[in-house]
């Protein structure tokens, strides 16, 4: 692995890690299917400006079919569940469920792309997804931040939704550029989530506009879409999907540490074990990739 492509996987963990801080900020005070629309179609005007500037707007026709199905499932499945599973669950526990990707990736991969998973592989999947089901089930109450079963649950579907983005991703990279498969993929979310402007527009624009919430959506337009699927899909030209994947399991220590910090969020203690399986799993389970990772680079 380059430094470059560390450096891209580690940039994504930090600001991924994030952003689920930023869209809690955000939820709090906007509508769900507006602030979606807000966030990729600033996004798809940064981008525009790219494709325009490096003369690279123009894409073979016989992708657009792969790119609309990629961009269903992320950035539109993807964050259609995570920002509904984030108005009913905390941050903390969002990042450690959506921590799961990497062994569903795992999993999907060994199906659909012929790359097998050892004995360790499947051990450290199945610790990771009892300490996942335990975050899930053992959900609690806490102040003005209630976390649910159902918040919890959409959060899973977005791991799924992911893994069909991780997956299919890889296996376009080679075709186009990471700048035009990740503006393509805001193109097609803005114009998904353009409806939700329509419903929700009167109340977005009786909603606060304080500068904590407008640096928030900055962060997430610009750090978190542009900048981080931009490394991402960097990265995915690199290297294999499982590989890639392995930096996810970051996502949940980033979280936890800003959450705590901005939103005074806590894991009660069944969760933190169940946090601790879960991301313990996952080690496990990329234990070899994740040292053959640290020799490359």
């Amino acid at each position: 692995m380059t430094l470059k492509t560390l450096a891209a996987l580690l940039t994504t963990m930090l600001f991924w890690g994030s952003s689920f801080v930023a869209t809690k900020l955000v939820l709090a005070a906007w509508p769900s299917w507006a602030y979606m629309f807000l966030r990729f179609f600033l996004a798809s005007l940064i981008f525009l400006v790219l494709l325009i500037r490096k003369k690279a707007l123009r894409i073979p026709r016989h992708l657009v079919p792969r790119l609309i199905l990629i961009s269903v499932f992320e950035p539109g499945l993807y964050f259609l569940f995570e920002t509904l599973g984030l108005e009913r669950t905390s941050a903390a526990s969002s990042s450690i469920i959506i921590a799961a990707i990497p062994a569903v990736v795992a999993l999907f991969s060994a199906i659909f792309l012929n790359e097998r998973l050892n004995a360790r592989g499947w051990i450290g999947t199945l610790l990771s997804i009892i300490g996942i089901a335990i975050i899930t089930l053992f959900a609690t109450g806490s102040g003005n931040d209630p976390t649910t079963l159902m918040g919890n649950v959409f959060i899973l579907l977005a791991v799924f939704s992911a893994t069909g983005y991780i997956v299919m991703a890889r296996s376009i990279s080679s075709e186009i550029s990471p700048l035009q498969l990740t503006a393509y993929q805001s193109f097609f979310a803005a114009v998904a989530f353009f409806p939700g402007l329509i419903l929700q527009g009167r109340e977005l624009m009786s909603a606060a506009f304080d500068p904590m919430l407008i640096a928030a959506l900055a962060f997430l337009v610009i750090c978190a879409t542009v900048a981080a699927f931009l490394a991402y899909n960097y990265a995915l030209s690199q290297i294999s999907a499982p590989r890639a994947a392995v930096f996810i399991n970051g996502i949940p220590v980033v979280t936890v540490i800003v959450a705590w910090i901005v939103l005074g969020e806590r894991l009660n203690g069944m969760q933190m074990i169940g946090g601790a399986l879960a991301i313990g799993g996952l080690m496990l389970a990329n234990r070899r990739e994740t040292a053959r990772l640290n020799m490359e680079a």
